[in-house]
């Protein structure tokens, strides 16, 4: 997906946003961006759910890991 080469072809903000399933902003940011952005995964956030001494009762059983 480099949106700064289609861009060049060519390629306006919104089609470029619909092929990458992204907002035309979000694309014209990327495409005019001189590096490639780099995607990481946060930690997972703490639930309401987390320290909750009845947690793995109040799922379903066909729900529980086995």
């Amino acid at each position: 997906m480099d949106l700064g080469r289609d861009h060049q072809r060519g390629l306006n903000y919104v089609k470029l946003g619909k092929k990458c399933h992204m907002d035309p902003r979000t694309a014209k940011r990327y495409a005019q961006s001189p590096e490639k952005p780099e995607y990481t995964l946060s930690e997972p956030k703490p639930t309401k759910m987390d320290g909750h001494p009845g947690r793995e009762l109040i799922l379903p059983a066909h729900c529980q890991a086995v």
